[in-house]
C-alpha cells in the first residue's frame, strides 16, 4: 500500500476502491491510520539519515513545490520538499507546508561546511547568520539563464556556455583522480580559479561595453525588478559562484539533489495525510 501510494502515486482512495472491488472491505480511515503508524515507525530511519547527511563536508539543498492538504473544495495547498543531499550519496526529503526561509535553519541547525544551493536568498541569509557555513552558488542554475537567451544573444550565450563547460570538464577530471581533500583544494585553485576569474572578468566587460535592453533575456535571469541589469544574476552572486568549485569538493552545482527529486519525490494527495507530519518524508528516503 505504501509503495503504491508514495512510489507510484496511487492515492489511498483509489487503493480503497481496488480493495473493495476485490472483496476486501475496510474503512478508508483504516488505511490512513496504517500510513500514520508506519510513518511513526520510519521516523527514526529518516532522522538517522538526516543526521548522517548533516555530517557532510559539502551539502546540497533545494526546495520544490508539491500539492499537500486540502485548500478547499476542488483545490489543494502548495507545500514544499526541502531535499538535502550529502557527500555519501544519500538524500532525505524534509517537508514543510511553506517556502519560508526559517525552514533552512530548522533543517540544517548547526551545520558546519559548504552549502551548495540555487539563488533563493533564504540560503544566503542562513549562511550569513551561521558563521561556520560557506555558501556556494549552483552553476547549473546560472547556466540555465544563459540557455534561455540563446535565441536572442547566440554569440554571448555560446561564449558563456563554453566557459562553463570548461569548468565542468575540469571538475570531472579532478573527480577521476580521486585526490584527497588537500590535493583537491590545491588543484581546484590551480585549474578552476583562472576559469572562474576569466568568466567574471568577461561578464564585467560585457556589462560595461554592451548596451542590452532590460527586456533582453540575457540580462534578466531570475532577478526580480527593479534590479534587472545586464548579466546582473551572475554578477550579483559572483562571490557565491566563485566558491562552489574552489572548496576542494569538486562540486559546482545542485544537479544531484535535483536528480533525486525527479527519481523519487511523489506528491501527497490524500486529504487525511496531515502535511505537518514531517516524518512522512521518510518514505521517500527509504524507498
Amino acid at each position: 500500500m505504501l509503495i503504491d501510494k508514495f512510489r507510484y502515486h496511487l492515492p489511498l482512495y483509489r487503493q480503497h476502491q481496488r480493495m473493495d472491488a476485490a472483496g476486501i472491505h475496510l474503512a478508508r480511515s483504516t488505511l490512513t491510520g496504517l500510513v500514520h503508524r508506519t510513518a511513526d515507525l520510519l521516523q527514526p530511519i529518516y532522522a538517522a539519515q538526516l543526521a548522517s547527511a548533516l555530517k557532510s563536508r559539502v551539502l546540497t539543498m533545494d526546495e520544490t513545490p508539491i500539492k499537500a492538504g486540502r485548500r478547499g473544495h476542488g483545490g489543494m495547498k502548495t507545500a514544499y520538499f526541502w531535499p538535502v543531499y550529502g557527500d555519501k550519496d544519500e538524500v532525505v526529503f524534509p517537508f514543510s507546508p511553506s517556502r519560508a526561509g526559517a525552514m533552512v535553519r530548522e533543517v540544517l541547525g548547526e551545520y558546519c561546511g559548504v552549502l551548495i544551493s540555487d539563488g533563493y536568498q533564504a540560503y544566503e541569509r542562513y549562511a550569513e547568520q551561521a558563521h561556520k557555513v560557506i555558501h556556494a552558488q549552483c552553476w547549473s542554475h546560472t547556466r540555465r539563464q544563459f540557455v534561455k537567451a540563446e535565441a536572442v544573444e547566440p554569440e554571448l550565450t555560446a561564449r558563456a556556455l563554453t566557459v562553463i563547460r570548461r569548468l565542468y570538464d575540469e571538475e570531472a577530471e579532478l573527480k577521476r583522480k580521486s585526490l584527497d581533500d588537500t590535493k583537491q583544494i590545491e588543484q581546484c585553485a590551480k585549474r578552476c580559479k583562472p576559469i572562474v576569474d576569466d568568466f567574471f572578468e568577461w561578464i564585467g566587460q560585457t556589462i560595461d561595453e554592451r548596451l542590452l535592453l532590460p527586456s533582453n533575456p540575457f540580462t534578466i535571469g531570475d532577478v526580480p525588478p527593479p534590479r534587472r541589469r545586464s548579466l546582473h544574476l551572475p554578477r550579483r552572486r559572483v562571490a557565491a559562484c566563485r566558491r562552489s568549485p574552489l572548496r576542494g569538493s569538486c562540486e559546482t552545482d545542485a544537479a544531484a539533489v535535483e536528480r533525486a527529486l525527479r527519481r523519487q519525490s511523489a506528491p501527497i494527495r490524500h486529504r487525511s495525510v496531515r502535511p505537518e507530519r514531517r516524518c512522512l518524508t521518510g518514505y521517500e528516503a527509504t524507498s
